[in-house]
């Protein structure tokens, strides 16, 4: 069982011989069971006979055939790694005082597999947080320009289609002043919510910087991204914003620029410049409305 710090508990992660499935998981409080006080206390707890020593036995549905039990507390100075525990010995009997000394002998190298585990998962974590916008959960404009770059020289390799978008939430200066900051920050998070719901799993959504933002749509035409286009604005516009009605449109709406791949237009800047082009056209044009960036030039 793994010590998990942010919540106080002790979650089921691998086992043997289990008559009880791992998923989902078991999640024990630091306070509520007999792992979590061994855990605190630091110290292993090896009974003979659970029943005889007043301790509460495992539910019936695990079917230990054994009323011996064995818990171990993995510690490593003041930190808590989790707790191992054994019962029903192979050759049946009762655990003994060996079975302390084995996980003695154990304990360190189980300590440091999950010291290294969960090295992986903070490197992870950290990676995740270097290239993502921290408000609306997007990829943030570093991560969209190396994979933009990817994009052009794929496409230049194999004469393989794709497609920019960039979009922009219309009178946004008016909603923030009219409701807020905060409920500006809540119309940013709801339009990415809108993105996730309505892209494909391949295209790449970023937030470019405030109230814009942009998509890679990779292998894809420009017929089949004006279709995406047209598809996000619709269910932006129809999207229940708190203080939607407010705006001038009567909803809250975003224009949009889009932009294909060509060998003219073979560059993350030459693509976004084209689009962002195509946006200002979508702005002059209304608000509330798709446009395509004109011929190459």
């Amino acid at each position: 069982m793994v010590y998990q710090e942010e919540s106080r508990e002790l979650a089921l992660k691998a086992g043997m011989g289990l008559g009880i499935p791992l998923l989902p998981e078991l999640h024990v409080g630091l306070d509520d069971g007999l792992a979590g006080r061994v855990l605190q206390s630091g110290k292993p707890l090896l009974s003979r006979d659970l029943v005889a020593e007043g301790i509460t036995p495992s539910a019936a549905e695990r079917a230990y055939r054994s009323k011996s039990f064995l818990c171990y507390p993995l510690l490593n100075g003041e930190r808590r790694w989790g707790v191992l525990n054994l019962t029903d010995k192979a050759g049946g009997g009762s655990l003994g005082n060996n079975a302390v000394e084995m996980l003695d002998a154990l304990a360190p190298q189980v300590r440091l597999a999950l010291e290294r585990a969960s090295w992986q998962e903070q490197a992870l974590r950290f990676q995740q947080m270097s290239i993502t916008d921290p408000l609306t959960g997007l990829y943030n404009r570093r991560y969209l320009m190396a994979r933009l770059a990817e994009e052009s020289s794929r496409a230049l390799r194999h004469q393989s289609p794709y497609c920019f978008i960039m979009l922009d939430l219309d009178d946004f200066k008016h909603y923030n002043d009219q409701n807020g900051h905060q409920a500006g920050d809540e119309a940013l998070t709801m339009l990415a919510q809108c993105l996730r719901a309505t892209l494909r799993a391949v295209d790449v959504a970023a937030r470019y910087g405030g109230e814009e933002f942009s998509i890679l749509l990779p292998q894809t035409t420009l017929a089949e991204a004006r279709i995406i286009g047209e598809r996000i604005r619709h269910r932006i516009a129809l999207a229940n914003f708190p203080h939607g009605a407010k705006q001038p449109h009567g909803a809250v709406t975003v224009s949009i620029g889009i932009a294909a791949f060509g060998m003219r237009r073979a560059t993350p800047e030459k693509i976004i410049k084209a689009a962002d082009e195509a946006l200002y056209e979508a702005k002059a044009a209304g608000k509330n409305n798709v446009q395509i960036a004109g011929d190459e030039v």
